[in-house]
């Protein structure tokens, strides 16, 4: 049985057309693995680099300047990626109740955030932190949370809200063709996601 907690957490967005039992392999749970290459917090798009602060979202355009880009007033940036398709950056921002999505200019600086994606969170727990997001190859993004693992579909509707594996250091994420890994320290853990998802 596939593990979701959606039913005891607050969520932000209507019901979604992509729910979690077509992404998670049903009955594959965590799984400890090996060493497995991970994506570093700061993320690159037409040659611009996003990254990560705690002024911000710091932007490293292609003239070498640098922009902060975020939110007033000023809050410390906990993860970025980027979109595929529009290429819009998202990014994650402490004490937020959601993830900002940032058009991107023509010289890949950022313009005005919208807050688009909803987190979710225990009713009795604070608002979650989010430690790291990826997209996959199909369009959906993952955060990793201080509280959970989070998935929504390419429209930016909430699919649910996975228990994350154990331990206490910062994650890292990566997701592959056929796999969420998650690495906390020196420690990987894995498990299958379908191969065969409806894109939306």
């Amino acid at each position: 049985m596939i593990l979701t907690l959606a039913l005891a957490w607050t969520l932000a967005l209507p019901a979604q057309d992509m729910p979690l039992s077509s992404i998670l392999v049903e009955g594959a749970g965590w799984r400890q693995t090996g060493w497995h290459w991970l994506a570093t917090p700061a993320v690159q798009a037409g040659g611009v680099r996003y990254i990560p602060t705690g002024e911000g979202l710091s932007v490293l355009l292609t003239d070498g300047s640098t922009r902060i880009a975020g939110l007033t007033p000023r809050a410390s940036c906990t993860a970025v990626t980027v979109l595929s398709g529009d290429g819009c950056v998202v990014a994650s921002f402490a004490g937020n109740k959601q993830l900002w999505a940032f058009p991107r200019a023509q010289d890949g600086s950022l313009r005005v955030p919208t807050p688009y994606f909803g987190l979710a969170r225990n009713p009795g727990q604070p608002v979650a932190t989010v430690l790291a997001l990826q997209v996959d190859l199909k369009g959906r993004l993952w955060a990793v949370t201080n509280q959970s693992l989070q998935v929504w579909d390419p429209l930016g509707r909430l699919c649910g809200v996975i228990e994350s594996p154990p331990g206490a250091a910062t994650p890292h994420l990566q997701i592959t063709a056929e796999l969420v890994v998650i690495r906390r320290g020196m420690v990987s853990f894995s498990r299958p996601i379908q191969v065969g998802s409806p894109e939306k």
